[in-house]
């Protein structure tokens, strides 16, 4: 499913057929692995990139990377897309990726605490929003060309009447879109946020302030990626569509305390 249709609805689950890498459980030890825990108060160390869920109204410059920015204070992060007030939709991605041969080996928990500086609303005036994201990936460029993991949308936009709901990413390696999962009213108070993958046996779990939310175990296939076997870390923002307007309302959320663990197989 093209991006620029990301919220529209599907009405099927993801299927579970989708190729996968070969692989040889193993001991933990004889492979050498011990436990790994990277973790921070901010997002200070993380790469900022525009992603896909973009939109451009007519007359104005094409969204660019001076749309976007993440900005670090001693306590939290905060993700900004459209910060000039453009009439454009920008889309933030804010991550932390690790290169190693060994990361299908590991079960991956990652979390952290995420706000809204702001309600959105439909005359909330200067900033307003379209969505919140986040995930976790596995990259497999030396065999099956997939990336697998998992992905959340919170659609926060004030005009939508799936304002609040929460959305899985599903594909299959053919099919993709994002289905409804489950529910979280829009406010300005912390939530926590976590997430386990586990490759192996093909499982994503989600909670969010301690309540699990089904989410779909994906593989989704890319174009013109490496060869590495690569692992991110990611949250996201997008900006609310502008329509044809030549202004818009930026985007804001603030991060803080997050952690990945990585526990390998036994």
């Amino acid at each position: 499913m093209d991006r620029k249709q990301f919220l529209k609805l599907l009405g099927t689950s993801v299927a579970t057929g989708f190729l996968v890498r070969s692989f040889e459980p193993k001991q933990a030890a004889a492979m050498g692995l011990t436990a790994l825990q990277f973790s921070g108060t901010t997002l200070a160390d993380w790469k900022t990139v525009l992603g896909d869920g973009l939109w451009t109204a007519p007359n104005q410059v094409p969204v660019n990377n001076a749309d976007i920015q993440t900005d670090q204070t001693s306590t939290k992060s905060i993700l900004r897309a459209n910060i000039s007030q453009r009439g454009v939709m920008a889309h933030n991605i804010t991550y932390k990726s690790l290169i190693d041969q060994d990361l299908f080996e590991y079960i991956h928990t990652t979390s952290y605490e995420f706000r809204l500086p702001y309600i959105p609303q439909t005359n909330s005036g200067i900033q307003n929003a379209q969505t919140f994201e986040g995930g976790f990936f596995i990259w497999d460029g030396s065999q099956t060309q997939l990336d697998y993991g998992c992905a959340f949308q919170w659609v926060l936009n004030p005009w939508m009447s799936t304002f609040g709901t929460v959305y899985s990413w599903s594909s299959d390696g053919a099919t993709q879109g994002w289905i409804p999962c489950g529910f979280l009213q829009p406010d300005t108070n912390w939530h926590q946020y976590q997430m386990m993958v586990d490759y192996h046996n093909q499982t994503c779990r989600l909670t969010i302030d301690q309540t699990s939310i089904p989410i779909c175990f994906t593989a989704t296939p890319k174009v013109g990626w490496g060869t590495e076997t690569a692992a991110r870390f990611q949250t996201e923002i997008i900006s609310i569509w502008p329509g044809n307007t030549s202004i818009a309302p930026s985007h804001a959320v603030e991060i803080r305390n997050w952690n990945w663990n990585l526990q390998p197989y036994t």
